[in-house]
């Protein structure tokens, strides 16, 4: 994995590589059953049924799982954001964004203290942070340690997109079924 810290104003790092090679189209492939979901405005206001992956049986899906929740990654984490998530439950969700979706600039829910984006594929749009557009490509994204401060959205999607987003939550995380 290639990490690079950007700053938006706050710090944010871009990572590259993220899966060993093959990982992300083995979670596309299994994920071909699940529908594109459109959002407006807040990804918890979306219709239909949100993918978390830890209710799947899918074998891509659980190692996805099983390699964000290890203690290995999240002391990775804990050391590059200087903060300590070892401790804390791994939430992650498989996101098939239809085209046309999009989210306001939003800071995130308290009870995330670490949010990670992964994209499966490339595509055109990608999360702005302090409305400044970032790339988006095949095994790659970001991450940050959520201060409540980390502003950031995305523009409509002119494109069906696909990623994964993994959160560290602490214990005040309303629904512990999505925790891995």
């Amino acid at each position: 994995m290639i990490i690079t810290k950007k700053d938006y104003g706050y710090p944010v790092w871009v990572v590259e590589d993220v899966f060993k090679l093959g990982l992300e189209d083995a979670v596309l492939k299994q994920s071909n059953d699940l529908p594109f979901i459109p959002m407006e405005g807040k990804r918890t206001d979306k219709t239909g049924k949100r993918n978390w992956m830890n209710q799947s049986s899918h074998s891509s899906f659980l190692e996805v799982c099983e390699y964000f929740d290890s203690r290995l990654m999240k002391e990775k984490f804990s050391e590059i954001c200087e903060k300590d998530f070892t401790n804390l439950g791994t939430r992650i969700e498989l996101c098939k964004d239809a085209k046309g979706s999009w989210l306001h600039n939003h800071f995130d829910d308290k009870a995330k203290l670490f949010t990670l984006q992964i994209y499966l594929s490339d595509t055109d749009t990608s999360t702005s942070f302090m409305k400044t557009n970032t790339p988006a490509r095949k095994n790659s994204g970001w991450f940050f340690a959520n201060t409540g401060t980390e502003l950031h959205g995305l523009k409509p999607l002119l494109n069906n997109r696909v990623s994964i987003i993994v959160n560290y939550c602490d214990e005040t995380w309303r629904d512990r079924t999505v925790i891995v």
